[in-house]
Order: C-alpha cells, then structure tokens, then sequence
C-alpha cells in the first residue's frame, strides 16, 4: 500500500518502527559491476549510502530543534507534544530510485523517551511542522469512531457465515456513522457535546413502532426463533451431505 502511494505521489503520513531505515543523502541505487565472468549477472540493486535509524537520526538531533505543538482540544483541554521534522531519503531495497520524504517525531512532554515516529510525502515541505503532527495524530480520531460504531451503533453485533454479509452489515454502520457526523456538524454551534450516543437515543425515541403490545413483541420473537431453528436445520443437512 505505502508503495502505490509513493508512486502516485499522493499525500501521507504513516506511523513506522523505531527502527525504519533512513538515509540523510539520495542513497541512489544502482546495479554492481560484475566481478566474474562466471555466474548471473548482478540484478539486485544495492547502495554504499549511509544510513542509519529513524530513532538514531532523531537522537542526534539537539535538543532546541524540538518545538512544542498544540494538536488537539478536549474536555480536558489543549494536549501538547514537542516534534520535529528531517528531510530524508527512503528506499525498500527493490526501487530504482529512493524516495525523499519528511520524518516526523513527536514525543509525549510528560516523557520524553515515549517517542512516535512517521513518514510523511511533503518532500517540498509546504506542510506546517504543526499540520504534520496534527494529521500524525489523527488516529486518535478513528479509534474513537471505532468506539463509536461498537458501542452504539452495533458494529460487531453480527451473526453471518459469509463475508458479503458482514461486508453488507460494516457498509450499514459506516453510513450511520456517517448520518451521525453529519448531525454533528450540523448542531455543532447549537449542541457542541452532541454525541453518537445523544443521536441514537433521540431516534430511538422519535422514530414509529411497530411493537405495541405484548402480543406484537411474542410474535416477533416467534418469528425470529422460527427462522433461526430453520436455518440450524438447513445446516445440520448440509454438514450430513458434505
């Protein structure tokens, strides 16, 4: 995936591992001469660049290139971390040519050692040090709508045996989800705490029923017992035939 987006340019900023491989030059791959007249000729590429860690560059950093970014507020008020940007080079052993991105590092100002790396396509930096941390820490944003489509929204309530079914059933949360933002942002002035779980109560209150009595509500349930024992039957004959 991060490969079809490097070759298409398209903007990015992804988490790596302390130890993803950096180059501070252009490593410039190429293919080495051959050696010998016996044998295949070389055909992977290869680099005599230094290079070194992500988390090793970052420590050599001096301590004022660290500025402090506000990226978020919440109930709790504004949250804060010290970052920074380098310009560097990256290469997969397998590309003609590296790729110059931007290495993000940001750290948390309660500990220092608790560091959070990312690789970000703004090569021609027209990306703020603060926008990168910003979208660096986006994924706060779709834990939390995660949460919201499992906790309110029945995301991982599912019974299916097939994978267009549970297909069909995350497009039916995705698209709640979705109404639920859009009522945020609608009533953001009006009702600034209004959540997904607000929003589901008011239909859950609004919204007609058919249920009005408790000969409507047995029914119900009957008819829902009948097709769950039809559908243990039609797989006890599948499992006896196979």
């Amino acid at each position: 995936m991060l490969r079809v987006f490097r070759r298409k340019r398209t903007q990015y900023v992804f988490d790596v591992h302390s130890d993803q491989t950096v180059y501070v030059a252009d490593p410039k791959p190429f293919l080495p001469e051959r050696t010998s007249e016996r044998g295949r000729l070389p055909s992977r590429l290869t680099t005599t660049a230094f290079h070194q860690t992500a988390a090793e560059l970052v420590a050599e950093q001096p301590e004022k290139a660290w500025q402090t970014i506000e990226y978020r507020s919440g109930t709790k008020g504004v949250y804060r971390r010290q970052a920074l940007a380098l310009l560097v080079w990256t290469w997969d052993g397998k590309e003609e040519c590296a790729v110059q991105e931007r290495l993000i590092a940001s750290r948390s100002l309660k500990d220092p050692k608790d560091i959070k790396y990312s690789l970000a396509y703004d090569a021609e930096k027209r990306h703020s040090l603060h926008r990168l941390v910003v979208r660096q820490m986006h994924r706060y944003w779709v834990e939390r709508s995660i949460e919201d489509g499992k906790s309110e929204l029945g995301m991982a309530q599912y019974q299916v045996r097939s994978w267009q079914a549970l297909e069909h059933h995350l497009a039916m949360t995705m698209m709640a989800l979705a109404f639920c933002l859009k009522q945020r942002i609608a009533n953001k002035h009006q009702r600034p705490l209004l959540s997904c779980a607000d929003i589901r109560d008011i239909l859950c209150h609004l919204l007609p029923s058919k249920i009005t009595d408790k000969e409507a509500i047995l029914a119900m349930i009957q008819k829902r017992h009948k097709r769950r024992a039809a559908d243990i039957q039609r797989w006890k004959r599948l499992s006896a035939s196979g």
